[in-house]
């Protein structure tokens, strides 16, 4: 469906999927082996390829409110709005992210390019590292991450396991549901909130983050999704 809905002229996959690729009857597919080295006649070449803020940078397919998979054309303009204008003048060299999202979902826009854009460090690590708060305690002490973004499912089982797990960081933003109160109430309590965690909300058709809600250590019942970004 992506391929066809997209028209795809290449396809960059690894050698076990190949032979399923070939399928598709693609003009061109490109061999990765490893991650240096695709079997593509231009690599040893020095190729620029002018773009515009208005290109499509990639599509992002999401269910929205039908249950079907629908392409979202996110720009180059989006992108560099995400990441430069979230958080303004906040983020810098010395700060390392996190690879916290799957690369389908459009919050891995905001870890990749914020990170890259800024000359931040970018981290990556496995599912089991992400799940399991052991594993990424010591990762975040490891590497000394200072921003991570959490679906609010991963956010809530995480501050059960452990509510001082996000005492590190600098920012912490989750979303992708409602937050619950009575899970940021037992976090509040402990005095283990991160420098900032915020609630944020925005449809992949926004690019991510249309509006950011700062928790603050009073406890609530009541957890907003903020005010819309610039």
């Amino acid at each position: 469906l992506i391929i066809a809905n997209t028209q795809a002229k290449q396809v960059i996959t690894v050698p076990s999927l190949v032979n399923h690729v070939n399928t598709f009857n693609l003009p061109k597919v490109l061999q990765m082996n490893g991650l240096a080295e695709i079997d593509n006649p231009l690599k040893n070449k020095d190729i620029f390829v002018p773009t515009k803020g208005s290109d499509i940078a990639c599509v992002m397919y999401t269910s929205g409110s039908t249950g079907n998979p629908k392409g979202v054309c996110i720009t180059h303009r989006n992108i560099n709005y995400l990441a430069k204008k979230t958080f303004i003048n906040e983020i810098d060299c010395s700060d390392a992210f996190l690879s916290s999202s799957n690369p389908t979902f459009d919050a891995s826009l905001f870890n990749l390019w914020t990170a890259l854009l800024h000359g931040a460090q970018y981290i990556l690590v496995t599912k089991k590292t992400l799940i399991t708060h052991e594993y990424l305690l010591t990762v975040l002490n490891k590497y000394k991450v200072t921003v991570l973004t959490l679906t609010t499912s991963l956010f809530h089982q995480l501050a059960l396991e452990n509510p001082y797990l996000f005492t590190s960081l600098k920012k912490l933003i989750v979303g992708g549901e409602q937050l619950q109160p009575k899970i940021m109430n037992r976090v509040i309590s402990k005095g283990a909130l991160p420098l900032q965690l915020y609630n944020g909300y925005g449809p992949t058709e926004c690019t991510t983050y249309t509006t950011l809600f700062l928790v603050t250590p009073q406890r609530s019942e009541v957890l907003p999704i903020g005010y819309p970004l610039p």
